[in-house]
């Protein structure tokens, strides 16, 4: 596809949007492009960088209209008596906000409890209903404030009427376990602090994420400009993904794991996978003091570097340099790079007690067409 018609297509997919916002679009998109053209990329290239339009705007309906959020059969109500401000028998959190930001925390009582940092008056700016097992918030839009937007780059900020003149900080307290924590947010930060949950979603558009002590059988964490950081976080199944904010995960443990940025950097620091994938377009890769079974790691633009132990690995970049050194640990290790015109270096470490250990190699296949490999 051409950038005459992706933007073209671009440009219909939002006709019926405020006119200033989709402008704001349609000239971000316009400068990636002529600063992809300016390093080198073809037009072809940027297209499959930017993604599917319909990717993209399904991201912005989502956002806006919160579609799979709150579609449930439930008893509404709003201002909830303060008597009523601790909730029973929850185990299923979902939260639509729009420009709150949000703590989430145990509870001393292994009970619910939500309110505003500041003190004020919850049901002003929230929303609230409760179904079995299950609390929903959404954050009051005052719909008489004017509508705008803003852009930062590839990742997207709505001012969509603000519900309130400051920045309010939403305190969700939590049960020890939560089969569901759902939180949907434009610009607010998510903070959550030694949070169990079977399921955890977490989407913010321009806000920040970040996660310390939290374990979860199913994570997903979405941001568009917003950065990610993990610290001590466990779980079986996690999906990390953002456009131009950077991913830190340090202290970790998780079975299987997807990464995913454009031009965020990512950083996988002394922590451990089974299975690791990372990918970016032009952000630079760093593992460090970490241990993974399986490694497919891969970027465009962007370095891949790191010391740390992977059983099997597989890295390729197109223009990006690779410079790694494996940790053997007295085992077989199988290693695959890929480069164009980046350089490659691999490094083969000693045994993990500081000794020699010739007994144990590393089965290496590299190629490149135009950088340099070094092997040690």
């Amino acid at each position: 596809m051409t950038k005459a018609e992706y933007m073209q297509h671009l440009k219909e997919a939002l006709q019926g949007y405020d006119r200033s916002f989709a402008e704001e679009i349609l000239e971000s998109y316009e400068e990636h492009f002529a600063d992809g053209i300016k390093s080198g990329r073809t037009e072809e290239e940027i297209c499959d960088e930017l993604g599917k339009i319909e990717n993209f705007m399904k991201d912005i309906e989502d956002m806006m209209g919160d579609k799979d959020i709150h579609t449930h059969e439930v008893d509404h109500f709003t201002a909830i008596e303060e008597a009523k401000e601790c909730y029973s028998g929850i185990n299923k959190i979902e939260l639509a906000l729009v420009s709150m930001n949000v703590k989430v925390r145990p509870s001393e009582d292994n009970e619910l409890h939500v309110y505003l940092e500041n003190g004020r008056e919850k049901s002003k700016y929230l929303q609230e209903s409760i179904s079995g097992d299950s609390y929903y918030a959404r954050e009051i839009v005052d719909k008489n404030h004017k509508k705008g937007s803003a852009l930062k780059g590839l990742g997207f900020i709505f001012l969509m009427g603000i519900s309130c003149e400051e920045d309010q900080t939403l305190v969700v307290e939590v049960p020890s376990r939560l089969n569901s924590l759902k939180i949907k947010t434009m610009s607010g930060d998510l903070k959550l602090q030694e949070v169990w949950s079977k399921a955890l979603t977490l989407e913010t558009m321009s806000g920040d994420i970040e996660q310390n002590k939290i374990y979860a059988e199913e994570a997903i964490l979405k941001t568009a400009s917003g950065d990610i950081q993990l610290k001590d976080g466990k779980g079986k199944d996690a999906v990390l993904q953002t456009t131009s904010g950077d991913i830190s995960w340090r202290e970790g443990n998780v079975e299987e794991a997807q990464i995913t940025t454009i031009s965020g950097d990512v950083d996988f620091m002394g922590s451990k996978a089974n299975r690791l994938k990372i990918k970016t377009t032009s952000g630079e890769v760093e593992l460090r003091n970490s241990e993974i079974v399986d490694l497919n790691a891969a970027t465009t633009s962007g370095d891949i570097e790191g010391t740390f132990f992977a059983e099997k690995l597989s890295v390729q970049s197109i223009s990006g340099d690779i410079d790694m050194t494996l940790d053997r640990r007295g085992r077989e290790l199988i290693a695959k790079t890929k480069s164009v015109s980046g350089d490659c270096d691999v490094y083969g470490r000693i045994h993990y007690d500081g000794t020699p250990d010739p007994t144990r190699h590393i089965v290496g296949y590299f190629s490149t067409i135009s950088g340099d490999i070094e092997i040690r």
